[in-house]
């Protein structure tokens, strides 16, 4: 099953929705539900209540981290996180520094080191300039961002839509 509740670059959905249910029948089955973490707790729910109204017999869940701000506590966790921070898995490492990245320029036109600086004073993120680069032409590439040369200096600016 696939539950989506964060989007781009942090951006969470109004609710957890399940994108791709079970496909086969887990009546009677003993489930395990793996997250890598719980931050609000609400994917984890969701995916307790959906499961649980397959009948199976019996529900444990487990994560990679766990924030305790979550609301959901899980039966198994490899590391419990204490106070707050985004953290950055390697399978949604581009997606996140990119939607970062359209956040921090905002409404303002700025270039690659002051992307980076704010990156860190913001998220606490340290982001080579080869990869911020990568990720604005990327972006401009798409068409959400676009570069804009001033006094010989490159910088980007978010599209107006």
């Amino acid at each position: 099953m696939k539950i989506e509740h964060y989007m781009w670059g942090a951006d969470m959905q109004a609710e957890a929705r399940i994108k791709f249910p079970i496909s086969v029948d887990i009546s009677g089955k003993k489930v395990l539900i793996i997250d890598d973490i719980t931050d609000t707790g609400r994917t984890l729910r969701l995916a307790v209540d959906y499961v649980q109204s397959l009948n199976p017999s019996e529900i444990r869940t487990a994560v990679l981290q766990h924030k305790i701000c979550s609301a959901f506590i899980p039966d198994f966790y490899a590391q419990k996180i204490i106070r707050w921070r985004w953290i950055i898995y390697p399978w949604a490492r581009y997606e996140d520094l990119a939607g970062f990245t359209e956040k921090t320029i905002g409404d303002r036109t700025l270039d690659v080191s002051l992307i980076r600086s704010e990156l860190k004073d913001r998220y606490d993120l340290e982001v080579r300039e080869k990869e911020i680069l990568e990720i604005l032409q990327d972006l401009t590439e798409r068409k959400e961002i676009e570069r804009v040369e001033t006094d010989k200096l490159a910088r980007w600016r978010v599209r107006k839509k």
